[in-house]
């Protein structure tokens, strides 16, 4: 019983890290092809919108302080800026009996060029 467990908390933690994953790497495609608006890129994150739906709320409850956006300016003459969304201080829960609790999860962070208009 207790590996039965043991695996539904594994793959339960690697489902919450992909679909995170997944939710950052969408936002900062969308975020590359636009002008930049963090608000817009978090919301794509927080609810696969850039604004907020009606009555929705965010994904494994998070909160607009577990996302980061920013804009890195670029380097060289002829180079691109890069954008940066960070997921941070996402928690999950846990089933196996002596790992109780709701641990953080590692930082989520992709890099993108920002496309050139």
């Amino acid at each position: 019983m207790f590996m039965l467990i043991a695996i539904l908390d594994v793959g339960y933690t690697m489902f919450l890290h992909q679909t995170l994953v997944e939710r950052a790497r969408g936002a900062a495609r969308y975020g590359v092809a636009r002008t930049f608006d963090a608000t817009a890129i978090q919301n794509k994150v927080l609810y696969n919108s850039p604004t907020i739906p009606s009555g929705a709320s965010p994904i494994f409850g998070l909160q607009t302080s577990n996302v980061t956006v920013s804009e890195t300016p670029p380097i060289a003459m002829n180079s691109p800026s890069w954008l940066t969304v960070r997921i941070s201080g996402w928690r999950f829960f846990r089933f196996t009996p002596n790992h109780t609790g709701r641990p953080t999860g590692q930082d989520i962070s992709v890099t993108l060029p920002m496309e050139n208009p």
